[in-house]
């Protein structure tokens, strides 16, 4: 959970397609790259975000398909 979730979603989007970003309840969620928590903690901090937490969330297909037509 990043201290500004606006400013974090606009950092990332340099590295990362927007439409995998998604600010929910103060936090930000990423649709992908739960490979590179590390780098991407580095990378905020780097550009003036301050990370509280980083938690890693698989979804299963259900979840995953309503997301993605909208219910």
């Amino acid at each position: 959970m990043p201290d500004n979730p606006q400013k974090a979603a606009e950092i990332l989007s340099k590295i990362m397609s927007p439409q995998q970003i998604h600010i929910y309840n103060k936090s930000v969620y990423l649709d992908s790259m739960i490979d590179r928590t590390g780098q991407i903690n580095k990378y905020l901090v780097e550009n003036g975000v301050t990370v509280n937490q980083i938690s890693i969330h698989a979804i299963n297909l259900e979840e995953y398909f309503l997301r993605k037509v909208g219910a």
